[in-house]
């Protein structure tokens, strides 16, 4: 896939369906033979989604046995203190989504909306978890989530025109997860608009048990980026019972009971480097190359 970069696997635990529906109707809950397999394709480089080399793409990963697609809507702002929110090279149009949706669903794979914002010009190298962190007015927060709300409404009405079963509606926004009362602001506004499921990704460090209007979602979402080895090449045993009896885990889990909400892993992945469970978020630096590496975490996940 020379233009477009498959980025994570999404997978449903604990999940029952997700359809198109007014969303006071609730879904079932705690089916163990109920998963979602799908992955993600995030545009790097400023190629349109509809180009035959995504269509290849699309083709590609529908040859795999997924039966979802994650499409990545990319938005920007200078810097993590900036509330200004753009689109940029890599920020797909709706008439470019559209026509990758149709095809998608030609290949029988069901679409899901999610979106990003990135910081295009932080020389410090910022990430999108630390937007607003250090904000010390009502007035940027107000104008921050106003921009969010402008950019993210367009795709709202294009995934309510295409009955589009999912939307992602934010992700590892960290810093700004504890503002509780604009979120739920946002998601009633989102509600009276769409009517698929929502769910929204927080990262796995904090961990998602400090959100506290999960209530208002379809979904619990998780970026799984979980280190579960301190050894370049670990066994698949050992990766299982690092799964098995990691504490953030057994929160995840604590947490769907409690809020009686399926969790969707909205990003979780490995690469195929030596040592890639130590810190499995890390894509800057280049260890020698393990292609059985991912293959080992996958068939602990079976």
């Amino acid at each position: 896939m020379k233009h477009l970069r498959t980025t994570l696997i999404i997978t449903v635990l604990l999940a029952g369906c997700i359809h198109f529906r007014h969303p006071t109707i609730p879904l079932s809950y705690r089916n163990p033979e109920f998963f979602i397999y799908g992955m993600s394709l995030v545009n790097e480089d400023g190629t349109s989604f509809d180009t035959p080399a995504n269509r290849q793409s699309l083709l590609n990963l529908q040859r795999t046995g997924i039966s979802w697609v994650v499409f990545i809507i990319n938005g920007f702002q200078d810097t993590i203190n900036s509330t200004r929110i753009y689109s940029g090279p890599t920020t797909p149009s709706v008439y470019e989504l559209t026509r990758a949706t149709d095809y998608a669903r030609r290949l029988n794979l069901q679409v899901v909306y999610k979106f990003h914002i990135d910081n295009i010009h932080d020389s410090a190298q910022h990430w999108r978890g630390q937007i607003g962190l250090h904000w010390q007015t009502d007035w940027e927060w107000n104008d921050w989530f106003a921009n969010y709300r402008q950019f993210i409404w367009p795709y709202l009405k294009t995934a309510e025109r295409l009955r589009v079963p999912l939307i992602c509606i934010g992700n590892e926004l960290t810093n700004l997860e504890s503002h509780e009362p604009y979120w739920r602001t946002l998601i009633k506004e989102v509600r009276e608009n769409y009517h698929g499921s929502l769910v929204y990704g927080a990262n796995w460090d904090p961990g998602p048990d400090h959100l506290t209007w999960w209530d208002t979602l379809d979904f619990i979402g998780v970026s799984a980026y979980l280190p579960l080895s301190k050894e370049d090449h670990p066994t698949r045993e050992s990766l299982i019972h690092s799964w098995r009896t990691d504490q953030r885990v057994k929160q995840i889990n604590w947490l769907s009971a409690y809020y009686r909400k399926p969790v969707i892993f909205t990003e979780i992945g490995y690469r195929s480097v030596e040592g890639a469970s130590h810190a499995p978020w890390e894509y800057h630096f280049s260890p020698p190359l393990d292609l059985m590496g991912a293959g080992r975490f996958i068939l602990c996940r079976h």
